[in-house]
């Protein structure tokens, strides 16, 4: 393992925290009907066998680049399937992008499932999310919708058991996992690693340069404050 990425691992198990959860805490709610059938996802269109797309082999397992095309009419959506050795039905963990889409987190993970025995997929981050930043809820709806797909190509899958799909999501991916999980009955389980809860409060007061100066340049052209732009 690169000694650059046993740092950030280091650095990155210092900020686990994990709660405990009030002892009368009910449950999450259920989303409304009306909000599911709004956020339903187009049909899915027919996809190509699996032997069509190009494979790396590792110890265990095979990596397929997978492209599927967007449901909601952007870029297609791309991953990286990592495909366990062996007959039986294997769980699968979809493993959702960071912020910034660097691939070499989502990679490290996957492999790691794969490793396991899980089937895993490492998905890319198609859409920037500064791109969209002034229609952050589209971009959202977008975003899920296009993981919904993903969801469509798994349960299509024989060597996939569909009753065991996980997810899981490191800072901005953990944020769309949660939403993913609220919406899809199809996921079983769900890790959810330094997601943040309020987006707007983030976006305003994060240190993250590319972000920051993205929200100052709205700022400049709005003439909005800063209050009044959250």
């Amino acid at each position: 393992m690169r000694p650059v990425l046993v740092v950030w691992l280091g650095v990155l198990a210092g900020c686990v925290g994990h709660p405990p959860l009030p002892q009368a805490y009910p449950g999450p709610a259920t989303l409304p009907d009306a909000l599911v059938a709004e956020l339903e996802p187009a049909d899915l269109v027919a996809i190509p066998d699996l032997d069509q797309y190009e494979t790396r082999r590792r110890f265990g397992f095979t990596i397929r680049d997978v492209t599927l095309p967007s449901v909601a009419g952007g870029p297609p959506i791309e991953l990286e399937y990592y495909d366990a050795d062996g007959p039986e039905r294997t769980p699968v963990v979809l493993v959702l992008p960071i912020f910034n889409g660097q691939p070499i987190v989502t990679r490290y993970f996957a492999r790691y499932f794969a490793q396991q025995g899980w089937a895993a997929l490492a998905l890319h981050r198609e859409r920037d999310p500064l791109e969209h930043i002034e229609d952050a809820e589209q971009a959202i709806r977008d975003n899920l919708a296009d993981y919904r797909r993903v969801l469509d190509w798994v349960v299509q899958q024989p060597e996939h058991d569909e009753n065991a799909i996980g997810l899981f999501g490191i800072s901005l991916g953990a944020v769309d996992a949660v939403m993913l999980t609220a919406l899809d009955q199809r996921v079983d389980a769900l890790v959810a690693a330094m997601g943040g809860g309020d987006l707007s409060y983030l976006f305003m007061n994060t240190s993250y340069r590319r972000v920051s100066r993205t929200v100052n340049d709205l700022l400049e052209e709005s003439g909005l404050t800063r209050d009044a732009l959250q």
